[in-house]
C-alpha cells in the first residue's frame, strides 16, 4: 500500500484568500516605507534678508548635505525683504546669492538663524565677486 504525503490541491476560495493577504502585506510594506517620503516637507515661517549692496540679488537655499536648491526670492538692491513659508533646511543652512552670473554663499546654523531671529544679510563676499567680475551696479 503506498502512502501519500501530498497535500490535497486548494480550493478557489483559499487561494484567493490567500492572494488577498499577501497583497494586503505587500501594500502596508509599501505604505510603511513610502510615506516618510510623500509627507509635505516642513517650512520655516519666515525668513528676512537684507541686501545692503548695488546689485539685486536672487537667494536660494540648501540643507548642509546640499541636497538640492530650493528658491527663497528675488531681492532688490539695498532693500530688504521678508520671504514666507520657507522650506526647512534643517540644522545646517546654505544661502547662495546669485547675480549677473556671478555668486556667493553663507553657511549658517539653524541655531544661529534663530538668534538673529531669522534674519540674514548678503554677504560682502558677493559685491566683492561682483565688482571683481565687472558687474554693473543693478540701476536704480
Amino acid at each position: 500500500m503506498t502512502s501519500r504525503l501530498a497535500s490535497p490541491p486548494l480550493s478557489t476560495s483559499r487561494r484567493e484568500l490567500i492572494v488577498l493577504v499577501v497583497a494586503g502585506l505587500v501594500w502596508i510594506a509599501a505604505t510603511a516605507l513610502l510615506a516618510p517620503a510623500l509627507r509635505e516637507p516642513g517650512h520655516v515661517d519666515h525668513i528676512t534678508v537684507a541686501n545692503p549692496h548695488p546689485w539685486d540679488v536672487n537667494v536660494d537655499a540648501t540643507s548642509g548635505d546640499r541636497d538640492g536648491w530650493v528658491g527663497v526670492g528675488d531681492l532688490a538692491r539695498d532693500g530688504t525683504d521678508t520671504f514666507h513659508s520657507v522650506l526647512d533646511e534643517g540644522d545646517t543652512w546654505i544661502f547662495r546669492f546669485a547675480y549677473g552670473g556671478e555668486e556667493a554663499e553663507l553657511r549658517i546654523s539653524r541655531q544661529q538663524l534663530e538668534r538673529n531671529e531669522w534674519h540674514v544679510t548678503v554677504p560682502d563676499e558677493f559685491a566683492r565677486r561682483l565688482r571683481s567680475a565687472g558687474i554693473p551696479e543693478t540701476p536704480r
